[in-house]
Parts: C-alpha cells; sequence; structure tokens
C-alpha cells in the first residue's frame, strides 16, 4: 500500500495507491474539495481520467459516505480488493418476490451508498430458510427522475433506480434473476440507469444487457457545517424562494444565495 503517492500523476498526489491491483483511493473532504477552496467542476473527474488513462482504476470517497456510510464503505472496498469473505450465496437458489416499502427502506437505508429512494417498483430476492426467509438482495425501478433531467423524455418507460446485496453475503447472480423478473412481468420499451462514475465502470449493467448512452457531465451537491450532501435538486431559485424567502432576490444566481446562506458546494465526476 502505497500513501500519498505523487509519482504516477504530474503534480497531483494520489492518498491511497495498491500497484498489485492498479487501483487507487482518494478520500475527498468536504471543506478541503469544495469549490471555494479552487476544486472546481473539472477537478475531480480530470484526476479519474487521469488514471484511467495510465490503466489505473480510481475510487473517489466523498466525506459524509466515510463519516456516515462506513459499513458500506468497507463492504466496497473489501469487495474491490478482492477480501470479500462473506458467505456465499447463489441467487439461483432463491426466489423473487414484490415487497412493500417498509422492507424496501429498511434494506437500502443499511446497504446501499445512497441510501433509501422513491419507487413504485420494488423487488426483493429471498433466501429460503427454515427459521424465516431472508432478504439478501433489492432492486427499484421509478419512473424517470425530473432531478436528472429527464422531465420530458418520452423515450424510457422507467428508471433502475437501485440495486443493492446484503452486506453480510456475497450474493452471485442477484442482479440478473432481479432483472430478468421486472423483464418478465411489466411491460417497457426502454430502461435508464446510472452509474456513478466514482465508484462504478457500469460492469454489471454491461453484462446485463445495457448499452452505454452517454457521459454526463460532472454534478454537485451543497454542504454546510453538518457534512452532510444535498442534491442541488432541492435548492433550486423556486426552492431558495420558499425556503429562504428574506435573502430571495431575483437577480441574485442560485450559487450567490446559496453562498450567503453559509453553503458550498462539491463536484463529483458525472454519471454512466
Amino acid at each position: 500500500i502505497e500513501i500519498e503517492n505523487r509519482k504516477i500523476l504530474e503534480n497531483k498526489e494520489l492518498d491511497i495507491f495498491l500497484p498489485t491491483l492498479n487501483l487507487a483511493f482518494e478520500i475527498n473532504g468536504l471543506f478541503w474539495h469544495s469549490e471555494l477552496n479552487g476544486k472546481d467542476n473539472k477537478y475531480h473527474v480530470e484526476k479519474l481520467e487521469e488514471c484511467n488513462n495510465k490503466g489505473i482504476r480510481l475510487i473517489q470517497i466523498f466525506e459524509d459516505e466515510w463519516l456516515y456510510k462506513q459499513e458500506i464503505v468497507k463492504s466496497k472496498i473489501a469487495h474491490l480488493i478482492n477480501k470479500n469473505d462473506k458467505p456465499k450465496i447463489y441467487a439461483r437458489k432463491c426466489y423473487v418476490e414484490e415487497i412493500d416499502n417498509n422492507y424496501k427502506k429498511e434494506f437500502l437505508l443499511k446497504n446501499h451508498i445512497q441510501g433509501d429512494d422513491v419507487s413504485r417498483i420494488k423487488l426483493g430476492l429471498w433466501l429460503p430458510k427454515d427459521d424465516g426467509d431472508e432478504l439478501v438482495a433489492v432492486m427499484t425501478f421509478c419512473k424517470p427522475r425530473i432531478s436528472l433531467g429527464q422531465k420530458n423524455n418520452t423515450n424510457y418507460n422507467y428508471e433502475l433506480s437501485r440495486f443493492a446485496t446484503d452486506m453480510d453475503y456475497r450474493v452471485v447472480g442477484a442482479f440478473g434473476k432481479l432483472f430478468n423478473y421486472f423483464k418478465k412481468h411489466y411491460k417497457f420499451n426502454n430502461i435508464i440507469t446510472y452509474a456513478d462514475r466514482r465508484w462504478s465502470e457500469g460492469n454489471v449493467y454491461i453484462k446485463n444487457g445495457f448499452e452505454l448512452d452517454h457521459i454526463s457531465k460532472p454534478n454537485y451537491w451543497y454542504f454546510k457545517n453538518e457534512k452532510i450532501r444535498y442534491h442541488r435538486f432541492n435548492f433550486r431559485k423556486q426552492n431558495i424562494k420558499k425556503l429562504f424567502p428574506d435573502i430571495y432576490d431575483d437577480n441574485k444566481t442560485e450559487i450567490e444565495m446559496m453562498n450567503e446562506l453559509g453553503y458550498d458546494r462539491i463536484w463529483d465526476c458525472g454519471n454512466l
């Protein structure tokens, strides 16, 4: 394990580098990696692409993910470095069933780094057990989201919103089993989904019939002292007007008003 490597990228540092795996990790503190500290919309994605061009996979972890989702982060890292020694389960020995919102919410909060969602279709993969069947994977679908620019897009019937497996197991074939159930039981023309480039190369989607449409530009989140990121969609000008009427001004931009409220923003690497 190499710490603070400055040899690979010219004038840039990699926090952690595993040369035998060509894998690197960056721990992005929200304050130090924010826009007001000089990290613009190109900073994180350029570092990612520079690593990719050298055959290195770069994982970028935001501070709030480490603070509040640490067990999920550790589980993802264990998988990436081939050190996941959890018991193995085969999806072919499980069955799929639609689940209610309570099951879905509890499972996603425990096992998905983005947490819960708002979804219409909630599928669970259950492991039969003598003492009560166990939920070991979840896949959800929703209508294409306005916040991701799909309000008027009629090309897609559904968005695959979340997929997660239980951190306590290695669930082999879970994605395919759940997705095949969806394709068999629901009518659709096209499905869209997103893979966060900080964490994913989209391989599981490609293996299951998806095609890469495009790579989006970096997106941003707002944060304040509590070190929790809030999606920019929550702070559109119309929302600022409702939430903070005392400071709202038609002549000011969204970011000007958010800075006035004490918020900074941090950029990601975009989505596949």
